[in-house]
């Protein structure tokens, strides 16, 4: 865990791999252990949850407004479970990679703010989005704290559906100019990035994996 104030804990691995924690810290860890029981049973039973799919917005006509999707009230995901979860700033002969795991928003912006000083943006080659994109998990005051061109999505959707279309708008809007979103799967809600006539949207690139391959290998 990190601490509640101080420098964040690095170990350096074999040829000079550089890891930073960044979360979670105690509190974070306490509302787990409170939970705990619960948590796993409900991660060991996956039934669909009957009107998600409408709720979360999925069967919205396409394409939508990107600028509309990229203002909508953000809430944060407060789950103790993602709360929890290990987040990383791995660091690499002059490159660095965020791996936000389900990080709540708030926090891993927080750990940020311990990085960099000043208002300054923490400079980066890739950005493994929070929770595979979920609409909860990626703010645009995250965004705000970065500078990456390069943003890796996680997902098949086959459960949750992401990543949501909240999500990836703000990151085409506030994810600096013409972000490259990186889909390690090829499915209906990754699909829809293809396609460039979503409207009010600045300039953004789309990679997915090739014909029949199962993920994909990234040059930084």
């Amino acid at each position: 865990m990190i601490p509640e104030t101080g420098a964040l804990p690095v170990r350096l691995r074999q040829d000079d791999l550089k890891v930073t924690l960044l979360g979670p810290n105690r509190g974070q860890l306490v509302r787990l252990g409170s939970v705990w029981e619960s948590a796993v049973r409900k991660s060991e039973v996956r039934e669909p949850k009957a009107d998600e799919g409408d709720l979360l917005g999925r069967q919205d006509v396409w394409p939508r407004d990107i600028q509309e999707l990229a203002r909508k009230p953000f809430q944060s995901d407060t789950g103790p479970a993602n709360g929890s979860s290990i987040t990383l700033l791995v660091q690499y002969k002059g490159k660095q990679i965020l791996l936000a795991a389900d990080a709540h928003p708030p926090a891993l912006a927080n750990a940020l703010d311990r990085l960099v000083s000043n208002g300054q943006r923490l400079e980066l080659q890739a950005f493994k989005l929070s929770h595979h994109g979920s609409r909860k998990s990626t703010s645009t005051e995250l965004l705000n704290r970065v500078a990456c061109s390069r943003y890796l999505i996680s997902s098949n959707g086959s459960y949750f559906g992401h990543p949501d279309m909240e999500a990836i708008a703000r990151v085409i809007v506030h994810g600096g100019r013409n972000p490259s979103l990186v889909f390690n799967y090829d499915t209906e809600y990754s699909t829809r990035w293809r396609d460039k006539s979503v409207l009010n949207a600045p300039n953004f690139r789309t990679c997915f994996p090739a014909r029949g391959a199962s993920g994909l290998e990234l040059d930084l």
